[in-house]
């Protein structure tokens, strides 16, 4: 998270990461994408496109962390899957985008 922090920081985004973060969590202070449009003034559907690519982003960098730490490729996923329940993060919120009927932003 800290390096996809510095990414959005060097952009001059810290304060829609640190809103976008707050939407992969649980929590009562997880803000709506109508909230996060409002504040930032986008449209929500803005809001739902970057948040799908914080989405995949952030997977990207998760995944590329935790090749550093297992023996075998193949034990990404378990890892990763692993780490996200102990963090508090919805893997819904992280990897709806697999769970969407397997549909990418480009298919109808």
């Amino acid at each position: 998270m800290a390096r996809l922090r510095e990414e959005h920081r060097s952009a001059g985004n810290v304060r829609f990461f640190d809103q976008v973060k707050k939407m992969l969590m649980d929590g009562p202070d997880r803000p709506s994408q109508a909230q996060v449009a409002s504040e930032f003034d986008m449209t929500e559907n803005a809001v739902k496109q970057a948040f799908y690519r914080f989405r995949q982003r952030y997977q990207a960098l998760l995944r590329e962390e935790i090749a550093h730490t297992v023996a075998m490729p193949g034990d990404i996923e378990d890892e990763l899957h692993h780490l996200i329940a102990g963090r508090g993060v919805t893997s819904d919120r992280i990897f709806r985008s697999k769970r969407e009927g397997g549909r990418g932003r480009h298919q109808k």
